[in-house]
């Protein structure tokens, strides 16, 4: 989608609805500090995608910026560390951050992908923590992408962009943290929510680092791109990932009203275990339709 003249003011919209947000939550509760700290680091990820839109960047410097946003994030959301713990802490939301920023824009090459995990995310997050200032957050992007979706899926009138997905990354990286953090967000939900998207693109990643390929460089080789290329609707396509999220969140939530504490560790377990193999598979039936058995 990212070679199409089609416009991408989409992207720009969601961050301006989710910034909106973040003056409303500051203006009403006062002490939230760390939704500044959260501003600035948008708009640095914002700002480069924006460019990187219009004019091309390198990696590195697309990954410095990516590097720093995510620094002004963690200090915002965890404090400046003061023990070995605390370092470790702080270095894994960094990591992860940047991770959730470049994962979602590799992720957002077929219409309604990147946003629909948004808002299914956000939707979530919101309903497991009601009336706290994350969970608002999380409504905002949510009913943000909700918007946004009817002009990018089943037909693109809009795209989201650079400045778009990398942004969405490092909101959903933001407020999973936050949310664990400060309002006693489930670590098992945060791990469950975003495994579609972690699944797909961590292990495509994966392999085109141990088969010495350019890893850091545009391809189609996820497996919602596989798919697309098989011939599967970008609608369709979409549609799935979004019953696999929708459906682990759900029986997360039911497992929790019911009091089942084993069924958070149940559905890590099959949102990575299982959706590594089911990856696997897909990926091998889409290869055997694309060549034929005998190749």
């Amino acid at each position: 989608s990212h070679a199409s003249p089609t416009p991408r003011g989409g992207g720009a919209g969601i961050v301006l609805a989710v910034l909106v947000a973040v003056a409303w939550l500051a203006l009403t509760t006062g002490s939230q500090g760390w939704l500044a700290w959260f501003a600035m680091a948008v708009l640095g990820v914002a700002a480069v995608g924006w460019w990187d839109d219009h004019r091309p960047l390198s990696v590195r410097l697309r990954l410095a910026v990516h590097l720093v946003a995510s620094l002004v994030l963690g200090v915002g959301i965890l404090g400046v560390p003061d023990t070995p713990a605390e370092g470790g802490v702080f270095a894994l939301a960094v990591l992860s951050s940047m991770a959730l920023v470049n994962f979602w824009n590799f992720m957002d090459g077929i219409n309604g992908l990147a946003a629909s995990q948004a808002a299914l995310l956000g939707l979530a997050v919101a309903v497991a923590l009601p009336g706290s200032a994350v969970g608002w957050l999380e409504l905002a992007l949510g009913a943000a992408c909700l918007g946004f979706l009817p002009w990018n899926l089943p037909r693109a009138r809009v795209f989201m962009g650079d400045v778009g997905s990398g942004t969405l990354g490092l909101m959903v990286a933001a407020i999973l943290w936050r949310g664990g953090v400060g309002d006693g967000l489930d670590w098992r939900l945060a791990l469950i929510l975003p495994s579609a998207m972690l699944v797909d693109a961590g292990l495509t990643l994966a392999m085109r680092v141990l088969q010495g390929k350019r890893w850091w460089t545009a391809h189609r080789e996820h497996l919602y791109q596989r798919a697309v290329g098989h011939g599967l609707s970008h609608a369709l396509v979409t549609f799935l990932y979004a019953c696999w999220s929708a459906t682990l969140a759900c029986a997360y939530l039911i497992g929790g009203w019911w009091g089942a504490a084993w069924a958070g560790d149940v559905l890590v377990f099959i949102a990575y275990a299982g959706g590594g193999l089911l990856w696997a598979g897909a990926r091998l039936l889409l290869w055997r339709g694309s060549h034929g058995v005998n190749g």
